[in-house]
């Protein structure tokens, strides 16, 4: 830090104020010593919190997203009423990629019911086809056994969505505990202390003008550490934004779980939904 000596030269205080300011230099050059291998875990706690927001929850928020879509279209399917034309209910079921990909994939349930490969083929491929198989074939009890299958997956998804979320949050909780760790062992908290109670000695005794370059600041700045009540902690705005993120993807999670008991406790009535027997007439 360099600094204007008020006082004249061979002046006892002067000298004294000498000796402080050459203390206060040895400490700023200790400190730039001792932060070289915490920050190397330093740049470990950023990498993490780097890889969490741009790729672990990323992946997260594409799955949630695709299964906020698939329980909007259950509801879709569900929400038909009676006064709907049969043809118009039938042309939503065929529109709904997850519902076609349930009924013609490999465990599809229509196999079950003898109908063959080329058959299924046919039915995807042909809207006439499966108005008329699928649609008259008791489609209300398909869909329910769909609803059932999906929601069951649906339900592990969201399980290890927020498994992995827990864990790859434990991963930079481990990270941030070894970066003050790596502080506490190199000395970095005790000299900044120092640097802190002796700059404000030389400043009072010897009216030492600092200049723009503020030492404490930069080294707590570049090592992102503030002064909390007189303790150093590590600032979490290393970590907030990725921890923002966290907390909304749970909420979506939570939020998730509700529409699945809302979409599964579903019960349909004499005025809500198409039965094998309606869509037959």
């Amino acid at each position: 830090m360099q600094s204007v000596i008020t006082n004249p030269a061979g002046d006892p205080e002067s000298l004294f104020c000498s000796m402080l300011q050459a203390q206060y230099q040895v400490i700023i050059g200790i400190l730039e010593q001792i932060i070289i291998i915490p920050s190397q875990a330093l740049q470990l706690v950023k990498a993490c919190v780097q890889m969490l927001e741009y790729v672990a929850f990323v992946a997260v928020d594409i799955l949630l997203t695709k299964i906020e879509n698939w329980i909007s279209d259950m509801f879709d399917l569900e929400n038909v009423g009676l006064e709907n034309a049969r043809r118009n209910f039938c042309r939503i079921a065929y529109s709904c990629k997850i519902l076609t990909d349930y009924l013609f994939g490999s465990s599809s349930p229509l196999k079950a019911m003898g109908f063959s490969d080329a058959e299924l083929a046919d039915m995807k491929n042909n809207y006439i086809k499966f108005e008329e198989i699928v649609c008259n074939k008791s489609f209300k009890g398909l869909l329910d056994q769909f609803k059932t299958a999906i929601l069951g997956d649906v339900a592990q998804w969201l399980d290890e969505a927020e498994q992995k979320i827990t864990n790859d949050w434990l991963k930079l909780d481990k990270l941030i505990a070894k970066y003050n760790k790596a502080l506490e062992d190199a000395g970095v908290y005790e000299y900044l202390d120092k640097l802190n109670d002796f700059a404000e000695c030389a400043f009072a005794a010897c009216n030492v003008i600092a200049t723009t370059e503020n030492k404490q600041e930069d080294i707590a700045d570049k090592m992102k550490l503030i002064n909390d009540g007189g303790t150093w902690v590590i600032d979490n705005s290393l970590y907030s934004k990725a921890l923002v993120k966290r907390d909304a993807l749970k909420l979506r999670i939570e939020k998730l779980r509700e529409l699945m008991t809302a979409c599964s406790n579903k019960e349909p009535n004499p005025n809500d939904g198409v039965s094998p027997d309606d869509i037959a007439k």
